[in-house]
């Protein structure tokens, strides 16, 4: 088989192996492994997702160390690994580009800085990409003692970190990463001082996510510098001590080039778990205003009223993706249908609330109203388990989504029922190129009363969708950040 596969196809699948698989596989036959050994490819990018294969690679590269200067990313889920394993990594691979470490259930906490610097200071000028989770040990230790010109990607998780006031450091250590892109941190606390101390020394940034922060009360005064570069924001599951009007107020002077604004969760630690829709309106309303430029609008625990829309649409303000959650989905999407948004959304979800609360007492008008978004190519409804009784009280007519909503590329559903109406098994005429259902259940009506007609009806489902992927997941598959992932990536 090996001699008829071209040597590109054969690196490609070969890649998705592990590096013991690999091995087994080339001592086949020497001439095949000779010639991808040379060309390099087949070792440029490693995962490793438990301590056993993280002790096989290890073993590997010693046997070939001829092999190590050619990997180039290297990822490690899941492991825990003491110091000196960690500390050993850059030797065995010295041209190091993309590194992700994740340990969270033993963070590495006893360690000499000065050591680890010394060990890790070959990856300085190779890096591009860093991400940590657990406890920074590479990363404070680099930025805290060099230039890192090449980084352009770091993500930070420092839950395993105990020293708050070392927490606050890390602020500083960003002037010596300068070209840096995309910055994601957890776990941290963040005021806007921090947010000036990140632009100042981060004038390239294009993206920051801010994950399970503490938002503490400031001192900050008078209107921000603009970062002009900056294109998408991100703030979840965070608690404000003090109100977040001033938040919402520096955004909209900060950014005006933004692009793509995501609040999810958040918590005031005076008010309560959501925000009152009146306390916020007036600061929503100047931020969308200004936001010229605005195209992904997710505000999960503020509403989106009437005077939000129509705030938008005097602007000209353009959106091509929202979601409606948490708060009052149900009324924020009648108020959309009325806006002059529905002309240019191309992506539509909805959560926080159930699909059949949205078709309640009418179940054909809001698909109707889907069926207005003239440019509408991704719907998602996006509730969860606490949310319905179960898929059984919550259908939803597949064959008439279709038949009115044309644009659809993609579709996304949670917990529901879809209902197959169509009794031939000729194909529905459809761009609809995905299909994906979490924890939900297919019901073709034509084999409906037979024996295991359910059973049967995905089947049934796929032939009359020949030309779409149709992907089932269970419970919890689909990550949170699903949606917007790709807007935090180099």
């Amino acid at each position: 088989m090996f001699d008829r596969l071209p040597l590109e196809v054969l690196l490609h699948c070969l890649s998705y192996l592990s590096a013991e698989e690999k091995l087994e596989c080339l001592t086949l036959k020497k001439s095949i492994y000779n010639a991808i050994q040379s060309s390099g490819v087949l070792y440029e990018f490693i995962i490793i997702e438990r301590s056993e294969k993280f002790a096989d690679m290890y073993t590997f590269f010693d046997k070939h160390k001829e092999l190590r200067k050619l990997v180039k990313k290297l990822h490690i889920i899941k492991t825990s690994l003491d110091v000196y394993s960690y500390m050993a990594l850059p030797t065995m691979f010295p041209n190091m580009q993309d590194f992700r470490f994740e340990n969270p259930y033993h963070p590495i906490r006893d360690y000499d800085e000065k050591e680890v610097n010394a060990a890790f200071s070959p990856w300085v000028k190779t890096l591009t990409s860093l991400r940590e989770f657990g406890t920074p040990v590479a990363t404070f230790s680099l930025l805290a003692n060099n230039s890192c010109p090449q980084l352009q990607y770091l993500s930070l998780n420092i839950m395993g970190m105990d020293d708050e006031e070392k927490k606050f450091v890390l602020y500083d250590y960003l002037k010596n990463c300068p070209n840096l892109k995309v910055l994601d941190l957890k776990y941290v606390n963040t005021n806007l001082q921090h947010m000036e101390k990140i632009h100042k020394y981060l004038p390239n940034l294009k993206a920051l996510s801010l994950t399970q922060v503490g938002i503490p009360e400031d001192n900050f005064k008078g209107i921000p510098e603009p970062a002009m570069t900056m294109e998408s924001l991100l703030i979840d599951d965070c608690t404000f001590v003090d109100n977040m009007a001033k938040w919402l107020t520096y955004i909209s002077q900060k950014y005006p080039n933004l692009k793509n604004l995501i609040i999810g969760k958040a918590e005031d630690m005076m008010a309560g778990n959501f925000f009152d829709e009146n306390r916020y309106q007036k600061f929503l309303i100047k931020l969308v205003t200004n936001l010229k430029n605005l195209e992904f609008y997710c505000t999960k625990c503020l509403k989106l009223t009437a005077g939000i829309l129509n705030a938008m649409d005097k602007a000209n303000i353009q959106l091509k993706k929202i979601e409606l959650g948490l708060y009052g989905a149900d009324e924020s999407f009648k108020l959309l249908v009325k806006s002059k948004q529905i002309n240019y959304l191309t992506s539509l979800t909805i959560s926080g609330t159930s699909y059949e609360n949205m078709v309640f007492r009418k179940k054909k008008k809001f698909v109707q109203d889907l069926g207005k978004f003239s440019k509408l190519k991704h719907l998602r409804i996006n509730q969860s388990k606490e949310e319905v009784d179960g898929p059984e009280s919550n259908r939803v007519p597949l064959d008439f989504i279709l038949e009115t909503v044309k644009s659809l590329e993609s579709i996304q559903m949670d917990f529901l029922t879809l209902e197959v109406a169509r009794k031939t098994q000729e194909p529905f005429k459809t761009n609809l190129k995905k299909l994906i259902l979490e924890e939900c259940s297919v019901e073709a009506m034509a084999l409906k009363g037979q024996e295991d007609w359910k059973e049967e009806s995905e089947e049934y489902l796929e032939n009359l969708l020949p030309k779409t992927e149709i992907e089932y997941r269970q419970l919890d598959d689909t990550p949170e950040d699903e949606e917007y992932v790709h807007l935090f990536q180099i």
